[in-house]
């Protein structure tokens, strides 16, 4: 007959070891309270970071020289909430956080971070170092399936899945950081199914929706384009215009650029139809001023106008999709070249959605804001819990963003518990 085997007692439980639950563990250390607390890790994946591995092309994009509530996208987040928040984890300054860790870094023309490396091995071994460090102790191919108040100010009582030799148990704790992430990059071990348990806990959420990610769209002419890549200026809604790459698909359009604008065209997608404004000739001398020059100069056809500056083959797919342009090699007249150039520069394109979570790099949507505190991130329902990274409704665009939060909110909630055990 087994015997009865009381849950083991920790003073704080992480679910999940990526970006957030590895800057917490980094936390602890950088307090000095890491070796006198119990902790647990519990982690879905063999090993952990590898979302971070897939950061930036494998660069690590980890923040960006300018950190505004503009480059955040939330469903639920009123402005006075947004303010506390993006005031609070603008204050966090990780790029000498880590050059004081002897991490110096490179930033680019668009203010993003690197580590000086280039290299996203860098920042995970440095955070592998942390979580030995820290003492933790860390169950791999483990998932959370329960977190049960026990009442008053006793804490949680946790029941943990785990495919390792411990197999499932329960372990109790005061204080319970979720970092578990979003649904973006299921293969990473971050799906989403963390937002039930948290709605158990009386946390409202808003269904997450790829972000980041590329966007699919009916292009009948441009199918046979796709791999080609174009400087371009894309603008959706009053906000958003920026110059840059983008790829055509088989299924629509990708590239940097592209990503940039797809949270903004996610979020749009669930109210209606979204479209996107695109301008193929970026530069302010492509007008048809200079183009009507070229016509006189080097031949009437379209190729012969446009081909200088844009490749041959968009040539030929663009002047399909427009009404009433010569197809068949005749030559174009000045109207002809002013009505091209207008709709080179304000081509209307339709996305008909974005592609699925497991292209996508981040999810938007999560845990509604109204019921965290903005400044520690402490459930405003259950004293000790704690909603960290990309499980809550607010979520960066392109551009190191979401790393920068996941470190910044890490070491707002695990300051708050710090003065728990009588450090500050």
């Amino acid at each position: 007959m087994k015997k009865n085997v009381s849950p083991a007692e920790y003073d704080l439980i992480i679910a999940g070891l990526g970006a957030s639950g590895g800057f917490a563990l980094c936390a602890l250390n950088a307090l000095g309270v890491s070796r006198s607390v119990r902790v647990l890790a519990v982690e879905k994946s063999p090993a952990p970071f590898r979302k971070i591995a897939a950061s930036g092309n494998g660069r690590c994009n980890y923040s960006n020289a300018s950190i505004a509530s503009e480059n955040y996208y939330s469903f639920s987040a009123s402005e006075t909430w947004r303010k506390k928040f993006t005031s609070n984890i603008s204050s966090c300054d990780l790029m000498d956080f880590f050059y004081k860790q002897g991490i110096p870094s490179r930033q680019d023309e668009y203010g993003r971070l690197f580590p000086y490396t280039n290299s996203s091995k860098t920042i995970i071994s440095f955070l592998e170092r942390e979580v030995k460090k820290s003492c933790a102790n860390v169950v791999f191919e483990s998932s959370v399936t329960g977190v049960n108040p026990i009442g008053g100010d006793s804490g949680f009582e946790v029941s943990v899945r785990s495919a390792g030799e411990k197999g499932n148990f329960k372990a109790r704790t005061k204080n319970f950081i979720c970092a578990a992430g979003g649904s973006a990059y299921p293969k990473f071990g971050t799906d989403g199914s963390f937002l039930g348990i948290l709605r158990n806990l009386g946390h409202d959420h808003i269904e997450p929706v790829p972000g980041i990610v590329a966007l699919e769209a009916a292009l009948p002419a441009f199918k046979s384009l796709s791999g080609l890549k174009m400087e371009t200026i894309i603008s959706f809604g009053e906000n958003f215009s920026r110059k840059g790459e983008l790829l055509f698909t088989d299924y629509g359009i990708s590239g940097p650029n592209v990503l940039y604008a797809s949270c903004a065209v996610s979020m749009a997608l669930g109210k209606g139809p979204a479209w996107l404004a695109v301008n193929f000739l970026p530069e302010t001398y492509m007008d048809s001023q200079y183009f009507k020059k070229i016509r006189s100069t080097v031949g009437a056809g379209a190729v012969d106008i446009f081909g200088g500056t844009l490749d041959e083959r968009f040539v030929r797919a663009f002047i399909k999709n427009i009404p009433g342009m010569p197809t068949d090699g005749r030559k174009l007249s000045d109207y002809d070249v002013e009505k091209t150039v207008t709709c080179l520069k304000n081509f209307k394109l339709q996305v008909a959605s974005t592609r699925g979570f497991a292209d996508a790099q981040v999810s938007l949507g999560g845990v509604v804001c109204p019921s965290v505190n903005p400044d520690t991130l402490e459930s405003r329902f259950h004293g000790g819990l704690y909603i960290i990274g990309e499980a809550l409704d607010f979520t960066g665009g392109c551009g190191g963003y979401n790393i920068h939060m996941a470190a910044a909110t890490a070491f707002a909630a695990v300051k708050d518990i710090a003065w728990r055990f009588g450090k500050k």
